[in-house]
């Protein structure tokens, strides 16, 4: 199994893409106050031709918070993901359970894993199809930061 690289390590991980999102909704909503007058959660002010100066200060805030949030979720997911990518090695875990419940095509599976002997245990949600596949092989690869066990994702 290869190592990924740290794109796909950065944009295979959801905190990261929604802290990109975040970070681009709160400038989005300051420019679109600036050039309308208007909150983007009050465009009906704008149709009517009324410049929206009320909502000012709750254009600000929420921009603002918007662009802090999804900043920093951001950040902490690159440094994770640099840190795997600089200092990562591959461990082979096994998965101990299998949840029989689906919710929205993903399965809870638990696992655990082995580094420097110590053991360590963690549980996360993975598509159905891949789930039973852990049932008949329940060898799983991971990518673990040596520095942080506990720090580690899933290798496809």
């Amino acid at each position: 199994m290869s190592r990924p690289s740290l794109q796909k390590l950065l944009f295979t991980s959801v905190p990261f893409r929604f802290g990109m999102v975040f970070a681009i909704i709160g400038p989005a909503q300051l420019l679109y106050f600036l050039i309308t007058g208007a909150v983007i959660f009050e465009p009906s002010k704008v149709l009517e031709g009324r410049l929206y100066t009320e909502g000012r200060d709750m254009s600000l805030i929420l921009g603002g918070m918007f662009f802090v949030i999804g900043g920093m979720t951001a950040l902490f997911s690159f440094l994770k993901a640099r840190n795997l990518d600089s200092r990562g090695m591959i461990v082979t875990g096994r998965v101990q359970s299998v949840s029989g419940f689906q919710y929205r095509g993903m399965k809870n599976i638990s696992y655990t894993y082995n580094v420097d002997r110590n053991y360590y245990e963690s549980r996360t949600s993975v598509a159905a199809t891949k789930a039973e596949n852990y049932v008949h092989s329940p060898s799983i690869q991971l990518l673990v930061d040596a520095k942080n066990p506990t720090s580690h994702v899933i290798l496809e």
